[in-house]
């Protein structure tokens, strides 16, 4: 599995420059560019996430795409009418905090487990671009769980801190931002790995990316939805 993960990363090396020898920027800080990240959980009417149980693993699905995770609430509303359960959106950055301390509380020999699940369209998409690549479809099942699309040479944008290159977590609003490039140079897509992306980005001699969540009309705004922390032990906890 480490050479499919180091053969995804090449896509992102190649487009990046090189660095030094030791870190460019703090962990902290790269991990902090997934604030701009909105993910979904369901939670109950408390604000406390419901993980899935499954044997000593408890599941806590993180889901980019709202519609998939309304389905998914849909779904448990109809299996059980009484449970008092919600949405809640944050980002992702806080969402990683979140699981981190909600793991403390687990009894010995249970852990959590809480994927970031990527709209079906955008893995599909990546999936091609991969096999475009070389890559078999069991190599990538194996190393691409969030896909993060971006072009050679790379769209970038103004920020506070100067010009930045992007990073897109959907590949239709890369297409979008291509579209407005009037008589810019041909860019190539690509895509890699959003763990890839992240350890690159912590070998990078400048801080010189951003993240660009998908746009969609204001509905995945980050919210503060969940209950304050420290959260409540889950299933299982002492």
């Amino acid at each position: 599995m480490r050479r499919v993960f180091l053969r995804v990363l090449t896509l992102v090396a190649m487009m990046l420059a090189a660095g030094p020898a030791a870190r460019a920027i703090p962990e902290a800080q790269a991990m902090a560019k997934l604030r701009v990240i909105p993910v979904h959980l369901l939670v109950d009417g408390k604000g406390v996430p419901l993980p899935i149980p499954k044997d000593k693993t408890l599941v806590l699905p993180l889901y980019l795409d709202r519609q998939r995770a309304q389905s998914e609430l849909q779904q448990i509303r109809s299996r059980q009418p009484g449970q008092n359960v919600a949405l809640a959106t944050l980002p992702l950055s806080e969402a990683n905090a979140l699981v981190a301390s909600l793991t403390k509380d687990l009894k010995p020999g249970y852990r959590l487990l809480a994927p970031v699940l990527p709209r079906r369209q955008d893995l599909e998409k990546a999936t091609t671009l991969l096999q475009q690549k070389g890559l078999t479809a069991a190599q990538i099942r194996q190393g691409l769980t969030v896909p993060i699309f971006f072009t050679r040479p790379f769209l970038t944008a103004p920020t506070a801190e100067g010009e930045r290159g992007l990073l897109f977590l959907s590949y239709a609003d890369l297409q979008q931002a291509l579209s407005k490039q009037s008589g810019s140079p041909s860019r190539r897509v690509e895509v890699a790995d959003i763990t890839a992306v992240l350890h690159r980005l912590m070998q990078t001699p400048q801080d010189l990316f951003v993240f660009r969540a998908h746009q969609s009309g204001g509905s995945d705004r980050p919210s503060r939805a969940l209950a304050p922390p420290p959260p409540p032990p889950l299933p299982g906890g002492g």
